[in-house]
């Protein structure tokens, strides 16, 4: 039913198949999980054609490169960056400055944990800052293991007739 449902709804040609495609390797797998298939569905209705094209740039086993999705599609690099940010938010690409700033943060916090286990000590001692890592002004992507998974299900099935 999902999978119907999903192709009824579907404007763009190219989703039908990766619908298709979604639902034959989720029936491949050896312990099909109804709300993985139900996650899949609902996750390729929110994306359309562009933003499955630069998810795949991430991806080392694609030939599309930001330089041919641009002149395929005539997008700005507002609109490409709009797209990355959308896939961050369904958690298909990973932010690497927001990695950084996570990684900045928890040692700030140990820095004051330290600091305040010291207070409270009879003979503190003195606490050293971990360094910090500098952040970037331009934001670089990582695909993430679910933006990976996403594209290994959209892809053609490969069936063995013998």
């Amino acid at each position: 039913e999902m999978l119907l449902d999903a192709i009824c709804d579907e404007i763009q040609e190219i989703k039908v198949a990766y619908n298709v495609n979604g639902y034959i390797n989720l029936m491949c797998a050896d312990d099909p999980n109804e709300d993985m298939a139900l996650m899949f569905f609902k996750t390729l209705a929110q994306l359309n054609e562009l933003d499955i094209k630069v998810l795949r740039i991430f991806s080392y086993d694609n030939e599309e490169n930001y330089w041919t999705v641009k002149s395929e599609t005539n997008i700005s690099d507002q609109q490409y960056r709009f797209v990355k940010e959308k896939l961050e938010r369904l958690g298909m690409l990973q932010s690497r400055n927001e990695e950084l700033r996570d990684k900045n943060l928890e040692a700030v916090i140990e820095y004051i944990k330290e600091l305040q286990k010291q207070n409270k000590s009879s003979k503190p001692k003195a606490v050293r800052e971990k360094k910090k890592k500098r952040i970037s002004n331009s934001d670089t992507y990582k695909i993430t293991s679910l933006g990976r998974e996403f594209l290994g299900l959209i892809k053609p099935v490969e069936i063995d007739v013998s």
